[in-house]
Parts: C-alpha cells; sequence; structure tokens
C-alpha cells in the first residue's frame, strides 16, 4: 500500500537512479574480414530489456498509544513487476506495477475511535503504475522523469475516491565509476488534502572497496528511495546494510468505522538493519529488522478536517523480501 507519494516516488526513483548511475556501454564494433577478426572473441548481444518481480511480508509489532488506551500492529505484505527498455542507445524506459496491503489489528478504545471503541480502519490496500524516462546524456549527466498515479483505500471503498497522481523530474551527476549525485523535485496530489512537494536527493557513493552509501540498493519490494543505506559489501554475494527512510501512507476509508468514508493516515520513520544475499544469477533475498519512530496515526473526515491523531510508541519490525530480474 505505497500510497501517498514517498514509498510510490522511492520505487520510480530506483529505476530512474539505477539507469542514471550506470556507467556507459561501449558499443560492439562490426565485423572484420581477415585473420584478426577470425580470432577474436565472439561477444554476446547485450539486452536490450530487463525485467524483475519482487515481493515481500513485513511485520510491525504492537505498540500503544501515547494519547489513549489502546494498541495496534500491522502485517505488510508487497508485490511489483517492473521493466526497462532500451529505446535509444542513451534512452530507457522503466514501467512499474506495485501493490502493498496491510493489515491493521487495534486492540482497545483507541484515540481514533472517536469514543465508539470501533477500529478506525481495518484492511488497507494500495496500487501504484508508474513510467519513467531516463535519457543519458553524456558520460557525466544523466536526466529522469516520471509519472505515477495510485489508488489506495479499505477493500469496500468508493474506488473513484481512493486516486492520486503525481510526477517526479531530476538529473544526476556522474563523477566517476564511484561517485554519483542528484537531485529533483516530486509533486503528487493527495487524497483530501493540498498537493504534496518533496525535493529529492539521489545518491550512490562507493567509499572504499568495502562500503557505499547509497539509496538504489535496497529490496526491489522495498526500495530506499526515500531513505538512504549504508550498506557494506566485504563478503561477495552478500550485503550488510544500516539505513532508513520517511514513509507516509494516506488512504480512503470505507463508510462503516468511526469517520464513514473518511482518510486514513500512517506515517512514520523507519530504521533498519539489512541482510542480503544473492544466491543465484537474478535472485536477491533480503532480511531485515528494524524500529519505527516517530510514528503518527491521523483520522479525517470525508472532506479532509481533522477528526483526531495520535503519535504511538517506537515499535519494532521485521521483514523478508525476495527478488528476481531477468
Amino acid at each position: 500500500m505505497t500510497t501517498t507519494t514517498i514509498p510510490v516516488a522511492a520505487s520510480l526513483l530506483v529505476a530512474g537512479m539505477t539507469f542514471a548511475a550506470q556507467e556507459g556501454t561501449a558499443t560492439v564494433s562490426t565485423a572484420e574480414t581477415g585473420s584478426a577478426a577470425a580470432s577474436a572473441p565472439i561477444e554476446p548481444e547485450r539486452s536490450t530489456a530487463s525485467f524483475s518481480v519482487a515481493g515481500g511480508y513485513l511485520y510491525q509489532f504492537s505498540t500503544d498509544f501515547d494519547d489513549g488506551p489502546g494498541s495496534v500492529s500491522v502485517n505488510r505484505a508487497y508485490g511489483t513487476f517492473s521493466s526497462r527498455f532500451e529505446i535509444a542507445p542513451s534512452l530507457n524506459l522503466g514501467l512499474r506495477f506495485g501493490w502493498e496491503g496491510g493489515w491493521y489489528d487495534f486492540d482497545g478504545n483507541t484515540p481514533l475511535s472517536l469514543g465508539t471503541g470501533a477500529s478506525p480502519w481495518n484492511t488497507v490496500q494500495g496500487v501504484q503504475l508508474g513510467a519513467n524516462l531516463g535519457w543519458k546524456i553524456n558520460e557525466e549527466w544523466s536526466t529522469f522523469v516520471g509519472i505515477f498515479g495510485a489508488a489506495a483505500g479499505e477493500t469496500d471503498a468508493d474506488a473513484s475516491d481512493t486516486l492520486s497522481i503525481g510526477g517526479s523530474v531530476g538529473a544526476m551527476w556522474r563523477a566517476n565509476e564511484d561517485f554519483s549525485i542528484g537531485g529533483g523535485v516530486l509533486v503528487s496530489s493527495q487524497i483530501e488534502d493540498d498537493a504534496l512537494v518533496i525535493p529529492l536527493l539521489l545518491i550512490d557513493w562507493r567509499i572504499n572497496d568495502a562500503l557505499k552509501l547509497t539509496n538504489i540498493a535496497g529490496p526491489e519490494a522495498y526500495p530506499t528511495g526515500a531513505g538512504i543505506e549504508l550498506v557494506c559489501t566485504a563478503v561477495p554475494q552478500w550485503e550488510f546494510g544500516i539505513g532508513g527512510r520517511y514513509e507516509s501512507r494516506r488512504f480512503r476509508l470505507d463508510d462503516r468505522g468511526p469517520a464513514p468514508e473518511g482518510v486514513g493516515e500512517d506515517s512514520s520513520f523507519a530504521t533498519w538493519l539489512r541482510v542480503g544475499v544473492r544466491p543465484l544469477n537474478g535472485l536477491r533475498v533480503d532480511v531485515l529488522g528494524g524500529l519505527m519512530v516517530w510514528e503518527e496515526y491521523e483520522l479525517d473526515d470525508r472532506n479532509g478536517n481533522d477528526l483526531a491523531s495520535s503519535d504511538l510508541d517506537p515499535s519494532p519490525f521485521v521483514g523478508v523480501f525476495l527478488g528476481y530480474r531477468f
């Protein structure tokens, strides 16, 4: 349910930044005649398309509300399918579909129950569809532009009231094979709220042979494009990372509960430790554990007017993610 721009942006930026940070690939010359050509190795043709599928599960342990009684725990599941096409030697098109489900388990008469004892929301799902165009201007500069649309709400919410749309634009500077940095801006509509404008910082810095600071290394279904990681790659095929990102979800509610057809919001900052391994070509497995901090839930009426909000205590979480690129 990567619903309100931040996680959507992360997913799209991973695609854009991956292309922007890539080193230029020399084209293969045409075949020559003569003995020199006969002895030269034949290089395989470079693929102009790639695809990936990924999924994951994350459990956020029960935590208490600061402003009143009650607690909440959350199960989350993720799924993505993305593709990248080389439509010209320096022009790439990325397409991505993503889904996230969140199953909230509220216990007690929470501050968002408005005295009814009912859960403010239960099962929330979100889907997003995005496209990203990356242009490699030269060996140093690349640019990208992206658009995305999303829908997020409880299972029985009116679909037409769950929609948002946005776009992003930015540029990346590649100083050398070890350091790339860039920036941009993302703008998105929000459900019953003002448009959201987010400045973007993009970085991929290999500090030394064992360490890199980046926001393009995370799992496909849980990307770190909206955050940052310090990653150790000292062991072949393994990654060990410590990172964090801001997460924000805003979604339409159904006609039941304390705020019929209202709007829910779940925002927090996630910090984690991650272990990743690539046991086979194209396959990656990531396990992470961390702490959700500065988390806040908000409940609005159907017009976006505030009804209630509450902070939550820090809560641990664990997750596992799988991805396959082909």
